[in-house]
């Protein structure tokens, strides 16, 4: 025999369970995005220094405003966006590749 009455209390209870894993799970995906951006910026700030000889603060005050800037360009659509980011991986991939040819040795 199946029984249809459900008293308001205990749905109410169950709605609240739902409601609370709900929310831990999307305070746990919000812990994790906030911890691998914290990660990229750090890796940026870092690698400046390393290039550059600049301080990790003015380093990670750089990477700050290069991450605004480039940002910013979703104003004027996906496109420009789309062709930064592109641009700066083939740099990427090219000094890569400039660094693994092999070179004329001089004599």
């Amino acid at each position: 025999m199946v029984n249809f009455s459900t008293s308001k209390s205990s749905t109410d209870a169950h709605t609240l369970e739902a409601v609370g894993r709900a929310l831990d799970g999307r305070v746990l995906m919000e812990v994790v995005a906030i911890a691998t951006d914290l990660a990229e910026f750090i890796g940026a700030a870092v690698g400046i220094n390393l290039l550059f000889g600049i301080p990790l603060l003015c380093g990670g005050v750089l990477a700050a405003i290069a991450t605004f800037l480039i940002l910013g360009l979703e104003r004027f659509g996906f496109r420009p966006l789309e062709a930064v980011i592109t641009t700066m991986v083939g740099l990427i991939a090219g000094a890569l590749l400039q660094k693994c040819l092999p070179r004329a040795e001089n004599r």
